[in-house]
């Protein structure tokens, strides 16, 4: 006789994200019963980085969502819970990020900006920390670099 496994219960907060790397294209399932849509549905949805974003030992995604303008294109960062379900914990506008690993493990980046269109020589800088209370990216900083 076999035993009764216990059933696993899908939080309605995790997406499903299936990568399909011939194609390198991620195909995202948005949780029934949230008011979410993704910012450009005509946007191949590429992944764009993978990597241990929270050290908890499992790869995260982040993708490329499309809906670019002149402050960057939209990327959204889905931590790995199990198996191809997610949390999204990051989805914002990003331009030439540069990523950072710190002491603990957690992954930074950071955004850059032209402060005058098509003039590199000053750029806003904008740095995302990942904050575990909050199991979110949150704005850490931004400043002004004179190249």
């Amino acid at each position: 006789m076999a035993e009764d496994l216990p059933m696993v219960h899908l939080p309605d907060s995790l997406f499903q994200l299936d990568i399909i790397n011939n194609e390198n294209f991620v195909r995202i399932t948005i949780p029934e019963g949230i008011d979410f849509e993704l910012p450009d549905s005509f946007a191949k949805i590429e992944p764009e980085k993978y990597a241990d974003f929270n050290a908890d030992n499992k790869p995260d995604l982040m993708v490329y969502l499309g809906a670019c303008g002149t402050g960057g294109c939209m990327y959204g960062i889905f931590l790995n819970q199990y198996d191809n379900y997610y949390r999204l914990v990051f989805m914002d506008y990003l331009k030439g990020t540069t990523f950072e690993k710190d002491e603990n493990g957690f992954i930074s980046f950071q955004s850059y900006e032209e402060v005058a269109p098509m003039n590199p020589s000053k750029l806003y800088v904008t740095t995302f920390k990942f904050d575990p209370k909050a199991y979110a990216y949150k704005m850490d900083r931004t400043f002004i670099q004179t190249n």
